[in-house]
């Protein structure tokens, strides 16, 4: 068996859990013989891909990574964004 353990440092637990919300729809119902596991502590988000093919392990864990990173982008724009209004708010 094949397999790639990740493990994320987010900001913080809600950082984590969020992340473990959206990445886990698009992780369901894996072919026979793919295990994914994802598991979330404190400020943690943990993967666990494993597969008999080595290609799987790898595209999937591609995937993730990918979407973990689009999260992080979308996350921080949101971040700013608000701040932005915030900061707009107290202006007037």
């Amino acid at each position: 068996m094949n397999g790639v353990h990740i493990l994320i440092n987010c900001s913080g637990s809600d950082t984590a859990n969020a992340l473990r919300t959206v990445l886990a729809p698009d992780n369901e119902d894996f072919p026979s013989g793919m295990k994914f596991e994802a598991e979330s502590w404190s400020r943690y988000l943990a993967f666990t891909i494993e597969s008999e093919k080595a290609g799987s392990v790898l595209t999937t864990t591609e995937s993730v990574l990918r979407d973990a990173d689009l999260f992080q982008e979308v996350w921080l724009l949101s971040s700013r964004a608000k701040g932005i209004a915030r900061r707009a708010k107290r202006r007037r």
